[in-house]
């Protein structure tokens, strides 16, 4: 009878391992996914959107990219990076929302929305 219970169904022992595998895979921060257009500010990761915000709606500048590269590689704690943007870009915060939500970089005389997508590192 004791052996009979160890039996375990394979579909259900395959769901138990994928189950163990994502739980443990989960944590705070976000490494920065190369294949996404993202700015590093704060020590946070933002990914850039198609969103353009006016120029009304933009608030005070909060930073400048200094590091640009479009080679993966791991800022430096305090550096402004991103790998769409070139160095010297200016970052602003968004009238209206808070900056650990969403930012925006002007580009081309134009400022697109970032959105928050978690912690460096």
């Amino acid at each position: 009878m004791f052996n009979s219970m160890l039996k375990i169904h394979p579909k259900f022992s395959f769901l138990i391992v994928i189950f163990i595998i994502t739980g443990c895979s989960q944590n705070q921060t976000s490494e920065a996914d190369w294949t996404a257009d993202f700015v590093v500010w704060n020590e946070d990761v933002y990914v850039v959107t198609d969103e353009f915000i006016e120029e009304k709606e933009i608030g005070e500048q909060i930073g400048k990219i200094t590091k640009y590269s479009d080679q993966e590689m791991t800022a430096k704690e305090g550096q402004v990076f991103s790998n769409i943007f070139p160095k010297g870009s200016v970052l602003y915060s968004i009238k209206g929302i808070d900056t650990t939500n969403s930012i925006a970089v002007k580009n081309e005389g134009k400022y697109i929305k970032l959105v928050y997508n978690g912690r460096y590192g």
